[in-house]
This record gives C-alpha cells, sequence and structure tokens, in this order.
C-alpha cells in the first residue's frame, strides 16, 4: 500500500491549475453586471438579491436577462435571486 500524498510548498508552487478551474469555482461577482442565458422576464419583472432589501436593475438583451451585481455584496459562496413575477417557461 502506497502512502498518502502529502503537498508541499515546491509541489503546489509547479501544480499547473487547469483553465476550467476558473470557471468552475464558486466567489463574488468581479463584474458589474452578471447575465443569465435564456431567461425572459415579462416587462414589469422586479428581481432582489436574496438576503438584501433592494430591488435590482435588469435589462433583457434577446433571451438573455442582464442583471446589475454592482452592488457590495457580503463575501459568499453563492447567491440566490427572487423574481416575481415567476418567469414562464417556453
Amino acid at each position: 500500500m502506497s502512502e498518502k500524498f502529502q503537498p508541499t510548498l515546491k509541489s503546489v508552487k509547479k501544480h499547473e491549475v487547469p483553465e476550467w478551474f476558473h470557471d468552475a469555482k464558486l466567489d463574488s461577482p468581479t463584474q458589474s453586471s452578471v447575465t443569465i442565458k435564456s431567461l425572459e422576464l415579462a416587462k414589469d419583472a422586479t428581481i432582489n438579491w436574496l438576503g438584501y432589501n433592494e430591488e435590482i436593475k435588469w435589462v433583457q438583451k434577446g433571451e438573455d436577462l442582464t442583471i446589475n451585481a454592482s452592488k457590495a455584496l457580503e463575501r459568499s459562496p453563492a447567491y440566490a435571486i427572487s423574481i416575481t413575477p415567476k418567469p414562464s417557461s417556453h
């Protein structure tokens, strides 16, 4: 039976991080807007970050929804929004 691998500073420094890793990790938004593909809302819809008492500005661009993420959000591994009225499926 082989020993369990124990990383060292040397082994970590020379480890190459795959390109897909940067897209897969969760983190706070780094841009002022976030686009959700293929989500169409009613013209009178409202969006709120869950846990924050403030309406989010948004823009519909074709089938894609772009929301303003410029509000200073507390650091979190995930974020959720509330959309009213509920978007209908096609």
